[in-house]
């Protein structure tokens, strides 16, 4: 059976996962100086909140200030139409690292799941998981430097095709039968991704599309194994 070309799903990755860090940050600035104020239900709601709106006007108080700082800055000039290159800088990792650990560890949801993408599959991801708030790490374990990521979507009521049956569909057709809920990106061995998903009940697919050698050609991940089934109860 002849594979799919890869899949061209914006290449903003990086942006859209680290944007969920930013929203966390406003959050995060109505905090004390306490430390364990830092994942405050409010907080930790602003971080789940990837549509509310980033002001960078406030400050972050307590142990999470300077790597809030980091990722502010940082974010700040992606989205006002900067170079992105930043997002890849140590500083900037490390900062998002710390700040997405800190609410994977403190924050109060329905469940957490650490998940670690290789060369080519998801290890610890559940069969099944109970509907509400995930909060989940996804953790790059790459033996051949490649960066990897989980997007993770929802199958819509009745589709019950095979995974490789949909990586084959044109775009707007893989949209009819499968919605996006949310996306983690791991640039390099041992990098890691914090997001918080809102989860409903249903039939859920994760998936990796990025190109094998992480440019912009080659064989989708997915294609090699990279793919995940997951049931929301």
């Amino acid at each position: 059976m002849s594979r799919p070309a890869p899949r061209r799903f914006p290449r903003h990755r990086r942006t859209t996962a680290a944007f969920a860090l930013a929203v966390g940050l406003v959050g995060l600035a109505a905090c004390s100086d306490d430390s364990a104020s830092a994942t405050s239900p409010e907080a930790c709601d602003a971080f789940a909140g990837l549509g509310a709106a980033m002001t960078g006007e406030e400050q972050v108080t307590g142990d999470l200030a300077e790597p809030a700082e980091t990722v502010v800055t940082t974010l700040s000039a992606v989205l006002d139409g900067g170079d992105p290159s930043g997002m890849e800088s140590p500083e900037f990792v490390e900062a998002s690292t710390t700040v997405g650990d800190a609410m994977f560890e403190g924050c109060d949801v329905d469940a957490k799941v650490e998940v670690t993408g290789v060369d080519y599959a998801f290890e610890g991801l559940p069969d099944e998981i109970d509907a509400g708030r995930l909060a989940l790490r996804f953790v790059n374990e790459t033996e051949a430097d490649e960066p990897h990521e989980l997007v993770l979507m929802r199958r819509a009521d009745g589709v019950d095709d095979p995974v490789e049956d949909l990586l084959a569909l044109p775009e707007e057709e893989l949209g009819e039968k499968l919605e996006m809920v949310g996306v983690a990106y791991a640039d390099a061995a041992g990098g890691s991704n914090v997001t918080f998903l809102e989860l409903e009940a249903g039939e859920y697919v994760a998936i990796c599309m990025l190109p094998v050698g992480g440019g912009e050609d080659g064989d989708p991940h997915a294609v090699h194994g990279m793919t995940a089934e997951l049931s929301v109860v």
